[in-house]
């Protein structure tokens, strides 16, 4: 989609950045409130169902709302975009974010148990990490892309044009 202007000789051009700013503040709110609802729906709702595992290419099943809280809407300082980050933690305490490998998937990983003796060696009097055991792949359970793309499909483009036209004023001079 382009946008066209013309502007007549003599005349200059004043952007008003206010409704695009607006516009896009609106379209991270709704892109996070979707990806809430993504992850909601699969909240387990049972002590027992609360070990239950997400399907791979589904939204992660929520557990302890860690997830769904954790997201944070940043407006640009020029004013041309937004950033969605998810900030959760993982439940364990080890302040590793999580938010993308549940989005992107990941692989490897020691499966949480302790390294053996013989698996570390001294190296310029650093311990290094000789061996890894365990390959855990972890599919990807997407939720912020399902919820952008839904809020793309619900004409995001058309309103941030009409913001963008709204914003432009002519001056004589």
């Amino acid at each position: 989609m382009a946008l066209k202007i013309s502007i007549p000789p003599g005349y200059s051009i004043i952007a008003d950045k206010g409704p695009l700013k607006a516009v896009l503040r609106a379209a991270g709110a709704e892109v996070a409130a979707r990806a809430r609802a993504l992850i909601r729906s699969g909240a387990a709702t049972a002590k027992r169902a609360a070990r239950r595992a997400s399907v791979a290419g589904t939204p992660p099943v929520g557990r302890t709302g860690n997830l769904a809280r954790g997201m944070k809407i940043t407006l640009w300082r020029d004013g041309q975009g937004v950033t969605i980050k998810d900030t959760a933690r993982s439940p364990r305490g080890s302040g590793a974010p999580y938010a993308l490998f549940l989005e992107k998937g990941a692989q490897g990983g020691v499966g949480g148990r302790a390294p053996k003796r013989n698996q570390w060696k001294k190296i310029n009097r650093q311990r290094i990490r000789v061996s890894v055991s365990g390959t855990r792949i972890l599919q990807p359970h997407p939720f912020m892309e399902p919820a952008l793309d839904q809020v793309v499909a619900n004409n995001l483009a058309v309103r941030v044009r009409d913001a963008v036209v709204s914003g432009l004023k002519f001056r004589r001079g």
